[in-house]
């Protein structure tokens, strides 16, 4: 995930652009607190309170939870409670099954993008946590170069 351009155009400039960085990936990605966030960035526990503050970092770790795929799955587990409902029409099928449809696109959004990043580095969490914040470093910039690349 990249730094918040809007923010940055405001005057946000983190002195230490990777560790915020790595620092916002954590913090989105586990249920890691300030603390730990801290010591495995390897800077203050201030530091991190006061990026976690001044960039609504809060409300930026919400937002992830409303992806398309997050939706569709809900989307796909309320058509499986209705179907098994003998009051449910077969006209409300079709506009669940319709609704689930939307979803499924051949072309690549921004969201969808960023989606796959968040899954693959909340994934990499699940190994030995050292050697996944080595890896979440190294890829990281390659991931907001094809962000870029996708964007321009």
């Amino acid at each position: 995930m990249s730094i918040d351009k809007e923010k940055d155009k405001k005057g946000f400039k983190p002195q230490k652009k990777k560790e915020y960085k790595l620092a916002l990936e954590l913090y989105i990605n586990t249920t890691y607190d300030a603390k730990k966030i801290a010591e495995l960035v390897d800077v203050s526990e201030n530091t991190i309170s006061s990026w976690i503050n001044s960039q609504n970092w809060e409300e930026m770790k919400g937002g992830i939870i409303l992806t398309p795929y997050m939706i569709e799955r809900n989307l796909l587990r309320n058509a499986a409670i209705k179907s098994a409902d003998p009051k449910t029409s077969g006209d409300e099928m079709v506009k669940m099954a319709n609704a689930i449809e939307k979803f499924k696109t051949d072309k690549t959004s921004l969201v969808n993008v960023f989606e796959v990043f968040h899954r693959f580095n909340e994934y990499l969490m699940t190994f030995e946590e050292k050697e996944a914040i080595q890896f979440l470093l190294t890829t990281q910039e390659y991931q907001d170069k094809f962000v870029s690349s996708i964007t321009s």
